[in-house]
């Protein structure tokens, strides 16, 4: 009987049908058997049948244990040596030859034999040993096809087909964890020790390892040869088995490699003789390819991590370069102002120097951010985020590297450098002009207002670099420092007063209260002598000549606080739009916001919520800077003014110096005359002093126009460099600052009348307020005589005065009307009734006004009565 083993491999083989077959073989041979008793037939095919049925469950058992141990021997040897497997399968598969020869003879053998009892239990046996059998056939197959795998792998490699190899494993380790997982889901020990498989995760990681180092290879020679089609197919290969940051530190390295050979060159250069912004140029030409190539390359996930992190690689070549520029011209700046005083002013070069290295990185990095955001939404460091998220992002480090050589420059070397480079320049020449004024009026009138322009000039520059540059929270000091200056220059110009009026005999305390005319002076003092002496005329001519130095200073200064004034209101408007209010988080350039942080040591542009919190709150009662020039506005103004005014009136010191000191106050006339006739004493003429001051009052008005003449030919000898048209006049300057300045009424100065009128009053009024010292200090008690006599003169001086000005002194007018009331009988009444009228209108009166009239009331409450 023959056994036809392939059979058993089928997918539609059936065991009844197979035993059916079998029994129908033997009746078939029983049929045609020999003759003999029945029982002993029936005897001779049992035993035979069991004999028969022995052997073949003996030879299935063999056949299955061979197989379990052929396939134990190739799992052991496959690792070691894959020739030793080829021949185990070749063993493997004669042995199973051979056994399907024994199987046939064995088949043959049962055919032959009748049915028997047993032969369905062993035929179970069967069954399990074709089982076992083609599991050992698939495991060969298995194992001949895995015995190909690193030739077909490498065959994939060499012909570029990584996807595919990559694929290739993939499936061996599919299946191999889907045998893993059959193997773990069968039950009993019998199974796991006559299971075929495969155990090979070691050699499959080692095939992973393979293909991804040959994809990385690749993925290298594509952006080294920026061949960026293959490199985002190679990338996506590589991001789909789990190595998407080996790709995006690939393209760093190589970038950065590449674009370093370009730029090393150029910085080495740079170091001798080489500009900075061709390398500017340059590392803005390498980060926008970089940007379109990691684009090109499919990595718009990551691009602005790795834009920034290229821009890090490049700048952090240049940051040494940056420092040594920057630290160079700081110490040439330090060394200029000390070391060589004949080049004033290359601090200030120097300084220049930085602030054009500063602007060029800036419209840099700005630059790099605007190109990349009009590419693909870029902002350096960040993407285009809302408001909230653009203030808590934090300095990138591009920026920290680029721009932290100059902090600390632009937070205090900055103002500093600008000062010291004024000080040592325009400022210094202006000194030496005062200097060589005190032997040359003309020199100082000539000269110090073109240097009074330029140091203006150079003021307004630093001042507008430090609201440029200075970080906010040290822009108040910047400022004041700045500031300063202005009140240097006021020192020189004062300097100058002083110098002339010690000269020719003008008290120090005259700067301070013009009405200052009863100090005693020297009789020969040029001061006091009329306009037509020449040495009065050089004196006023030289006021005159510091007055247009100082009108060009006010008119200067008061242009320098506008400025000021209006730079921190729009320094203000900008820190609360864009910290306090959140409303410019948006609009502005977020690289702008950033390098703010930056300049005032903050991590995120969030932090500069409380630095600018504080400035606006610093600003709200005065801005910095402003206090400063006022008071040295304010003091030029009224110390010339003050000069002026009391060149003027000086002439007047003489006949008021002697009003106090008159016997006239305390003595009795003479009604009796030489002949011992009486005449009647109906009438007063004014004193000498009174008609002395009454003659000088006159010729005031001439002495005016004098000064105007004098004025303009000062104009012809000064440079002003065009700005003569705009100077204030000389009488309008005074009238602008003396009134406030010696504390005369407002009303004093009429805003139609022209400016020579105006000046005529002022100095008219200032003699007025000096004749009421005088009068209130004439020693009590009066005569009636006296009282008569300085009435007399009081009303002398108001008709001259009312002659051709309409003066408003308060003292002049609180005198005169005490000496009209007094002149009755009744005197004290008459003055205590002036007293209680005058206070209804007491709160308008001055303070002065409203001392004179108590002094008044002293001094014609003890007047002695008549005899």
């Amino acid at each position: 009987m023959e056994v036809r083993l392939d059979a058993f491999s089928s997918t539609d083989f059936n065991v009844k049908e197979w035993l059916n077959q079998q029994f129908a073989s033997l009746d078939a041979a029983e049929a045609f058997g020999t003759g003999g008793t029945l029982q002993a037939q029936t005897q001779k095919q049992q035993n035979a049948s069991e004999s028969m049925t022995q052997r073949l469950t003996t030879q299935l058992h063999i056949l299955a244990t061979n197989a379990q141990q052929g396939s134990d021997r190739i799992k052991a040897r496959f690792r070691h040596q894959a020739a030793q497997i080829t021949r185990d399968i070749a063993a493997l598969a004669r042995l199973i030859g051979d056994t399907q020869k024994h199987m046939a003879g064995l088949t043959a053998e049962i055919e032959a034999q009748q049915p028997a009892a047993r032969a369905v239990e062993n035929l179970v046996h069967i069954g399990t040993a074709r089982h076992r059998l083609q599991r050992s056939v698939a495991a060969l197959d298995h194992l001949r096809s895995y015995t190909d795998l690193p030739q077909k792998i490498n065959t994939l490699i060499e012909d570029g087909d990584l996807a595919q190899a990559w694929r290739l494993v993939d499936s061996i380790d599919v299946d191999a964890d889907g045998r893993g997982e059959r193997r773990k889901g069968s039950a009993g020990p019998e199974c796991d020790a006559s299971a075929i498989g495969l155990s090979e995760a070691a050699d499959i990681e080692q095939y992973k390892e393979r293909v991804a180092k040959a994809a990385m290879d690749r993925l290298e020679k594509a952006v080294r040869e920026q061949n960026a089609e293959t490199a985002s197919e190679l990338g996506r290969l590589l991001a789909s088995h789990s190595h998407g940051s080996k790709v995006e530190q690939v393209l760093i390295k190589i970038r950065a490699d590449s674009g370093m050979e370009r730029l090393q060159p150029a910085l080495d250069s740079l170091a001798t003789d080489g500009d900075i912004g061709d390398i500017l140029e340059l590392v803005a030409d390498l980060v926008e390819q970089d940007r379109v190539f990691i684009d090109a390359a499919d990595e718009q996930a990551s691009a602005a991590v790795l834009t920034e992190q290229l821009l890090t690689v490049y700048v952090e070549a240049m940051h040494p370069t940056i420092v040594a520029k920057v630290d160079g011209f700081q110490k040439k700046a330090t060394n200029s102002g000390s070391d060589n005083e004949n080049e004033t002013g290359s601090d200030d070069m120097a300084s220049a120097a930085v602030l054009d290295l500063y602007q060029a990185l800036v419209r840099f990095y700005s630059g790099i951010a605007e190109t990349l955001r009009a590419q693909g939404g870029l902002s350096v460091g960040a993407s285009m985020l809302d408001a909230e998220t653009v203030l808590l992002q934090p300095v990138p480090r591009s920026l920290q590297l680029v721009f932290e050589p100059f902090v600390q420059f632009m937070r205090s070397g900055l103002a500093d450098c600008h000062v010291e480079a004024i000080r040592t320049g325009s400022l210094r020449r202006l000194a030496r002009v005062a200097d060589l004024g005190l032997s040359s009026d003309e020199i100082f009138t000539r000269e110090a207002p073109e240097c009074i322009l330029e140091v203006f000039l150079d003021v307004d520059r630093a001042i507008s670099r430090a609201f440029t540059f200075v970080p906010s929270s040290a822009l108040p000091v910047a400022v004041s420092g700045v500031a300063g200056l202005v009140s240097d220059v006021a020192g020189i110009i004062a300097g100058r007063l002083d110098a002339i009026a010690n000269r020719c005999g003008i008290p120090a305390l005259a700067f301070a209260d013009p009405a200052a005319l009863v100090l005693p002076l020297a009789s020969s003092s040029a001061i006091r002598q009329p306009l037509a002496s020449e040495d009065k005329l050089m004196t006023v001519s030289a006021i005159v000549g510091v007055s247009i130095a100082s009108r060009l200073f006010d008119q200067c200064a008061t242009a320098l606080l506008s400025s000021i004034a209006r730079r921190w209101e729009e320094l203000v408007g900008v820190l609360e739009r864009r910290y306090l209010s959140g409303e410019g988080a948006a609009e502005d350039n977020t690289t702008t916001m950033q390098l703010g942080a930056l300049m005032e040591a903050c991590t995120t542009p969030a932090e500069m919520v409380a630095v600018a919190s504080r400035l606006v709150k610093a600003t709200e009662k005065e801005s910095p800077g402003i206090g400063t020039i006022s008071d040295a506005l304010s003091m030029v103004g009224r110390r010339t003014a003050s000069a002026v005014v009391y060149a003027l009136a000086a002439p007047f010191s003489a006949p008021l110096v002697r009003i106090p000191q008159l016997r006239a106050w305390h003595s009795e006339r003479e009604s009796v005359s030489s002949m011992n006739i009486h005449v009647p004493l109906f009438s007063c003429s004014p004193s000498e002093e009174a008609v002395d001051i009454g003659e000088k009052m006159h010729i005031l008005l001439p002495e005016l126009e004098q000064v105007e003449a004098i004025e303009q030919q000062e104009l012809r000898v000064a440079h002003m460099g065009g700005e003569e048209d705009e100077l204030q006049s000389l009488f309008a300057h005074i009238i602008t600052w003396l009134p406030s300045a010696a504390g005369l009424h407002e009303g004093l100065v009429d805003a139609l009348a022209p400016p020579i009128q105006n000046m005529l009053s002022l100095v008219l009024a200032v003699v007025l307020r000096c004749i009421c010292r005088q009068i209130c200090s004439i020693e009590p008690p009066l005569s009636a005589s006296g009282h008569e006599q300085l009435l007399a003169d009081v009303d002398y001086i108001a008709s001259v005065v009312a002659s051709f000005a309409s003066p408003s002194c308060q003292e002049f007018d609180v005198v005169r009307q005490c000496l009209l009331r007094s002149s009755d009988s009744e005197q004290e009444a008459s003055v205590n009734e002036a007293e209680a009228e005058a206070k209804a209108g007491l709160d308008a009166e001055s303070e002065a006004a409203v001392q004179t009239r108590k002094k008044m009331k002293a001094l014609l409450t003890q007047q002695q009565p008549p005899s």
